[in-house]
């Protein structure tokens, strides 16, 4: 097998550098402090903020365990569909992350957090679920294109709706038999 030609390599870095140095000048030219920004930073901090005062405290490394399994999964995936070309972000809170920041680790956890703690029966969770996908799809997707946040490239906001159940029951499956196992002691 053939090593990676040394040239090639580094032309991709030099590539990846200048990418990087044309996304810091456009968003401190276009997107830092504009209203878009101002956005972000709240979905950033304000889920976080409302978490705090509403989290169920006796369950908390279950809630927050699941919160970080979301975090972690909508990362992931964020970082497939930009990689793959799906979709990108036009801005966000700093520039050289592809992935939505807000959306990935303060929206999604968080909201998924609440659904957790405050729908523990299957039925409605799942019920919830279902609602809290359709408008993360069809509502919140669809008003980050319109102000000019999220670019759907190759994307539809009905791709989303079985990610965001997918999520929901996985992490739930998860966090519920793993961690109902270490309480019982039997892992």
């Amino acid at each position: 097998m053939k090593d990676i030609d040394g040239t090639k390599l580094e032309n991709v870095t030099d590539i990846q550098g200048k990418l990087l140095d044309l996304k810091v000048d456009h968003w401190s030219e276009h997107g830092l402090f504009s209203a878009n920004w101002w956005l972000l930073l709240v979905l950033l901090t304000l889920p976080w903020i409302l978490w705090w005062f509403l989290v169920d405290r006796s369950r908390l490394f279950k809630i927050l365990t699941l919160g970080l399994m979301v975090s972690i999964i909508a990362n992931l995936l964020d970082t497939l569909g930009i990689s793959w070309g799906l979709w990108v972000y036009k801005m966000d809170i700093v520039p050289g992350f592809p992935q939505l920041i807000p959306i990935d680790h303060s929206v999604l956890p968080v909201g998924y957090m609440l659904v957790y703690q405050f729908f523990p029966k299957w039925k409605h969770f799942l019920i919830v679920s279902v609602i809290a996908s359709l408008f993360g799809a069809f509502i919140v997707e669809q008003t980050f294109v319109h102000i000019g946040i999220y670019k759907m490239i190759v994307w539809k906001h009905i791709y989303s709706v079985p990610f965001y159940i997918l999520i929901a029951i996985g992490v739930k499956v998860f966090v519920d038999h793993v961690l109902g196992k270490i309480r019982d002691r039997k892992l």
